[in-house]
């Protein structure tokens, strides 16, 4: 399982704390993504575990916020879009368009017929370091940002910026440092990925580099938060 192996990861603790650096590539060899490239076991693992772990935060998520303020959501790195299933099974005005590796993405489609949801959404197998499909209302990120360094960060919200439209939006979901983000998955972000739980002022200066204002933070879930990015120079 992807997660078991990961958390072997953290033999090579010390390493992570010294460096600042992941833990994974020392004790496997290879980058966290690049293990799941290579062993479509563990890539399959991780989707489920991740579909699974994030289950019981959806209600809040979809709840929490007014999804209903956009025409189309592409959900970027969406995994199986369980979540982008939930806000369209919500509001049947939006339509949905899902990002994410070929793999992945692949095994969307029953989510989407299993929500009744699959004639209003499109699903693009692609990385998201690769340009993005263009034109929605929203770009969504959730636990995507966290699993990476500033450099890789940078790239993805880049890519986002280029694909959004003047007044669109780019949300970002996942657990703030000092708001709903602990020390025990912060620490798993860093030896695992190399990543990190931001603060509300990282993200603000991570994505002030792309012309991207902060207007809106909201908590909607007990374990995570979404900030709400415009373009400025959309005032």
């Amino acid at each position: 399982m992807a997660g078991g192996r990961a958390e072997m990861a953290f033999v090579e603790l010390l390493h992570s704390i010294a460096t600042g650096d992941a833990a994974y590539p020392r004790r496997f060899g290879q980058v966290f993504w690049a293990d799941l490239a290579r062993h479509p076991h563990l890539r399959e693992s991780f989707d489920q575990q991740m579909t699974h772990r994030f289950r019981d935060q959806i209600p809040q998520i979809v709840g929490g916020y007014d999804w209903d303020r956009f025409d189309t959501i592409a959900d970027v790195g969406g995994g199986h879009g369980t979540l982008l299933a939930a806000i369209l099974a919500a509001h049947p005005r939006i339509r949905g368009h899902l990002v994410d590796l070929e793999p992945t993405a692949a095994g969307a489609s029953g989510v989407f017929g299993a929500h009744h949801v699959r004639d209003r959404v499109e699903v693009t197998a692609g990385s998201f370091f690769d340009p993005l499909p263009e034109g929605a209302d929203a770009y969504l990120l959730c636990d995507i940002l966290h699993d990476w360094d500033d450099e890789h960060a940078h790239l993805i919200l880049g890519r986002c910026v280029d694909a959004v439209p003047r007044t669109g939006r780019v949300l970002v979901i996942e657990p703030v440092g000092g708001r709903r983000a602990g020390t025990e998955m912060g620490l798993a972000m860093l030896v695992i990925f190399g990543g990190r739980e931001r603060r509300v002022d990282e993200f603000r200066a991570l994505a002030s580099t792309h012309g991207l204002a902060l207007d809106a933070v909201v908590d909607v879930s007990d374990e995570r938060c979404l900030l709400q990015f415009r373009l400025a120079t959309a005032d």
